[in-house]
């Protein structure tokens, strides 16, 4: 059962972004996005007044964000961007956060007052304690 509906809010998901970019007359093909060995779409969140503004999640890739004088996907989470005393950080018990952490992304949300701030969660990491 839990399987089933998880297949039923993708294909919602899916028919509701195929809608939107359907109603705003948008010319694109649907490719598949690199994010280097495999994982899903896991998530699009799209700016409730800013057209053209949607950020994906992925499983373990990070975020992507459209950018649409490219029509393209610009990952912005990437491990190279990262302060480099974050990546390497560990806790009493040798635990801490590692490259594919940051990469698996459960939640993202728009800041209402600015669209250029975004809240990340991620790193579902229940052994370690981060997430």
């Amino acid at each position: 059962m839990k399987t089933r509906i998880n297949y039923r809010m993708v294909l919602v998901t899916m028919f509701c972004a195929l809608t939107v970019w359907q109603a705003n007359g948008a010319d694109y093909t649907f490719n598949r996005i690199n994010v280097g060995g495999g994982g899903w779409v896991t998530g699009l969140i799209f700016h409730p007044t800013e057209a053209n503004l949607v950020y994906c999640r992925t499983d373990v890739g990070g975020v992507y964000k459209w950018n649409n004088s490219t029509n393209e996907w610009e990952q912005l989470i990437r491990a190279d961007r990262m302060p480099s005393a974050m990546m390497n950080y560990t806790n009493s018990m040798g635990d801490g956060i590692g490259r594919s952490t940051i990469y698996n992304v459960e939640g993202i949300a728009i800041a209402p007052s600015n669209s250029n701030i975004l809240f990340v969660s991620g790193g579902d990491q229940e052994e370690t304690g981060f997430y």
